[in-house]
């Protein structure tokens, strides 16, 4: 039985246009914690950006991509989270860049890269899957490359945070939580000396209003990170 079954809707952060509010950027299932079945990305101006399913968490069976001005921009098919069969990369204006045969994430029979513009050959190759290795190639939105980029970083942080306060701690307290506390507390001990003219009372109304605007941040985060953040089922 799954513990969880529901549809997800992403959104992109808001940006400088604030007046468009949110615009969609994924839509699909999550099946226990993981994507399932078929997903649709999108670029900011609402145009399709990828589509495919995923079976477990990994992509499965036909995906294609676009470019922003809805030409196809890479075109295949996946078996069990790998490329398999031809895969076909174009160009911003429609011209194939490069055609390529892979094996379960291995290259395989011919590789060949086209010239923008005139279509001819610029190279080719070709490659015998048992003598390659799996790439560990997925079709990727810009966004969602970018923040398994930052989840490495982050992890390597978060290793060293847990070395430094234990596990417990680390599990719900973060760094950055308690840099905001300090800077809100010096902001707001400043406010009260200079303004309000509080003196020793300064001190710990300081450290209650820190700490109350802290968790409205931390609870605004955690809400804006449920609603944003691409790494749903990755």
């Amino acid at each position: 039985m799954p513990v969880s079954d529901y549809e997800k809707v992403i959104y992109w952060p808001l940006g400088l246009d604030v007046w468009k509010g949110f615009p969609v950027y994924a839509r699909g299932r999550i099946l226990d914690g993981r994507r399932e079945g078929a997903w649709v990305f999108f670029h900011k101006n609402g145009q399709k950006l990828m589509e495919g399913s995923y079976r477990a968490g990994k992509q499965e069976g036909p995906w294609i991509k676009w470019w922003e001005n809805g030409q196809i921009q890479s075109q295949g098919s996946f078996l069990e989270g790998k490329m398999h069969g031809t895969w076909i990369d174009r160009f911003d204006n429609g011209d194939i860049a490069q055609q390529s045969g892979w094996d379960r994430g291995r290259r395989s029979g011919e590789t060949v890269v086209f010239e923008r513009g005139t279509g001819r050959v610029r190279k080719s190759a070709k490659f015998d899957p048992a003598r390659e290795q799996d790439l560990g190639y997925r079709l990727m939105t810009d966004r969602d490359a970018a923040f398994a980029v930052k989840c490495a970083q982050r992890a390597r942080i978060r290793r060293s945070w847990e070395v430094l306060v234990g596990k417990r701690i680390a599990a719900t307290l973060e760094p950055w939580h308690i840099a905001s506390w300090i800077i809100l507390m010096v902001l707001v001990y400043g406010a009260l000396t200079s303004w309000a003219d509080m003196g020793v009372m300064a001190v710990p109304a300081s450290v209650i209003g820190a700490s109350i605007v802290s968790v409205v941040i931390v609870l605004f985060s955690l809400w804006f990170d449920h609603h944003t953040r691409p790494d749903i089922g990755l």
